[in-house]
């Protein structure tokens, strides 16, 4: 549920970045992701 809902967010918040911006946020958050991963 916590993770559908921040889905949510980021697309919102996506909506409203530049693109350019938006190619940097990708790379960060999967290796946020990434690094989640490894916690579980």
């Amino acid at each position: 549920f916590f993770f559908r809902n921040l889905e949510e967010n980021i697309k919102r918040v996506r909506k409203s970045i530049p693109k350019r911006l938006d190619d940097k946020f990708k790379s960060v958050f999967r290796i946020l992701i990434a690094s989640l991963d490894k916690l579980v």
